[in-house]
């Protein structure tokens, strides 16, 4: 958690964005008909406190909705 996650007590105020240009349009579009995309992430940073700015996804997948 965090700040802008809702934690108040949370000493930690930073965001993390994921970059979602790299989906394929392929997934995008079985996505739109029914589904929902997700993905993962790596959540620590490289001086190892959590990660923030833009992360890439490590993986995109299709959910059924």
């Amino acid at each position: 958690m965090g700040q802008l996650a809702g934690d108040e007590s949370s000493p930690w105020s930073r965001r993390m964005k994921i970059d979602m240009h790299h989906i394929e349009s392929t997934l995008l579009d079985r996505a739109a008909r029914a589904g929902v995309i997700e993905t993962s992430v790596v959540g620590t940073g490289a001086d190892g406190t959590a990660a923030c700015a833009t992360v890439r996804a490590t993986e995109w997948r299709l959910l059924k909705a």
